[in-house]
């Protein structure tokens, strides 16, 4: 089974979904963002029924995936 690859940033994400959204299994977002970027990308993953979960970052991690931050 390959690693799972984490991408972050407005643009890397937005970018992935454009041309390759099957390599998007979910998206993590940080909770109380709510702006017209985010909003795009929320959009272009929604007919690719990715899901996508809400995130607090914690003190005790890098704040990148679920495992370091608190996901809700």
């Amino acid at each position: 089974m390959a690693k799972p690859e984490y991408y972050y940033g407005v643009h890397a994400v937005e970018s992935l979904l454009e041309l390759e959204p099957e390599r998007v299994l979910t998206l993590f977002t940080l909770k109380g963002r709510e702006d017209q970027r985010l909003q795009k990308i929320l959009e272009l993953a929604e007919p690719f029924g990715i899901s996508a979960g809400r995130v607090t970052l914690s003190s005790g991690g890098c704040g990148c995936c679920p495992s370091t931050s608190g996901y809700e």
